[in-house]
């Protein structure tokens, strides 16, 4: 479908003093239609990846498409800072509980790629035994430790990745980091769709719009990668710090609600 090309109206000619005043006004309205729309839907946006603010290098709300945003870069050492010191007392439990799981350190590292395709160290709780590989686990996975297993399913493996956002390695919100060797149906997923390397615009996340779905554990087919990869698209080109807020509200009740993490 072609799209007309956009030309300023009169409005925009006049003058740049009220071509920015029309344009803020503009903006809080599409804004306030945006906040009423993803408070009372399931699926927070609506709206598909694509399209002419794209093609300018900016999200449907007008923000550079970088990894540098400072805005949410604040709310991350904030939020992040505040949540550590607060589950201290549960990390120094599970820290505990994965020493008596088995034998091998208590943090498992594993490289993964971050924003602009940079390589960082992710951290999490070990839930496999030592021979744990790039192999996605699966249902039943003989290489999950007993502890392992819960921590997996409600995610509080995920936990120690709030040194990541610290650090700056990672954000609260993004596509969730990938190790660079992870395969699907055999095929590298950098090489299983041409516009993978779009997601790295943003740092990764510990949590994000896919997850809220319901989109997470095992990825068994391209086709449920697509759909992975669409509404981390999704999520970057409409970005904003609500929309942040909302899927943080929203995935503490998805940790619990969803048994496709194993």
């Amino acid at each position: 479908m072609s799209v007309a090309p956009w030309t300023p109206d009169k409005t925009e000619k006049s003058s740049k003093q009220d071509s920015d005043s029309s344009a803020s006004i503009g903006a809080h309205a599409r804004y306030f239609l945006y906040l009423t729309r993803i408070t009372s839907m399931p699926v927070l946006t609506g709206r598909k990846p694509g399209g002419p603010a794209r093609a300018r290098g900016l999200n449907r709300s007008g923000v550079a498409l970088k990894a540098g945003n400072k805005p949410k870069r604040t709310l991350d050492l904030v939020l992040a800072t505040g949540l550590f010191t607060l589950l201290s007392p549960l990390l120094v439990i599970l820290a505990a509980l994965v020493r008596l799981g088995g034998p091998g350190p208590v943090i498992y590292r594993q490289i993964r790629v971050g924003a602009n395709g940079e390589r960082f160290t992710l951290l999490k709780f070990r839930t496999m035994h030592q021979s744990e590989n790039f192999l996605q686990a699966t249902v039943n996975d003989r290489r999950v430790t007993s502890i392992g297993r819960v921590l997996r399913r409600t995610s509080l493996d995920e936990l120690p990745q709030l040194i990541n956002v610290i650090k700056g390695d990672m954000s609260l919100v993004g596509p969730r980091p990938h190790a660079a060797e992870t395969r699907i149906q055999g095929i590298l997923f950098e090489d299983a769709i041409k516009t993978y390397g779009q997601r790295h615009q943003v740092k990764p996340g510990i949590t994000g719009l896919a997850q809220i779905r319901g989109q997470r554990g095992e990825t068994r087919t391209i086709r449920s990668f697509e759909q992975r990869m669409a509404s981390d698209m999704e999520y970057i080109e409409n970005w904003s710090m609500w929309l942040d807020v909302m899927i943080l509200l929203k995935t503490v009740p998805v940790l619990f609600g969803h048994d496709n993490a194993y």
